[in-house]
C-alpha cells in the first residue's frame, strides 16, 4: 500500500487504492477521488504467536476471529 501510495502521489496514474490510505493526500487536495468500486474487498491476516505474558484482552479478540474463520 506504501508504494501504491507514492506512485499516486506522484501522478504516473490511476491507482486503485482504500481512502484510508491516502486520507491526508485526499483532504489536503494532493489526489482527487476518481471513483468508488464498491464490490472490491480485501482480506487482511494476522499472524500471531504464542507470548510469555499474553494480554488478556486480546484473548477474546483472536478467538472470536478464529471462530470466523473455520
Amino acid at each position: 500500500m506504501a508504494m501504491m501510495r507514492l506512485l499516486a502521489r506522484e501522478d504516473i496514474g490511476l491507482a486503485v487504492l482504500p481512502p484510508i490510505v491516502v486520507k491526508d493526500e485526499l483532504e489536503s487536495g494532493v489526489l482527487v477521488e476518481a471513483d468508488r468500486l464498491p464490490g472490491i474487498s480485501e482480506t487482511f491476516f494476522a499472524v500471531t504467536m504464542e507470548r510469555r505474558f499474553p494480554n488478556p484482552l486480546l484473548k477474546p479478540l483472536l478467538a472470536r476471529n478464529l471462530l470466523n474463520l473455520a
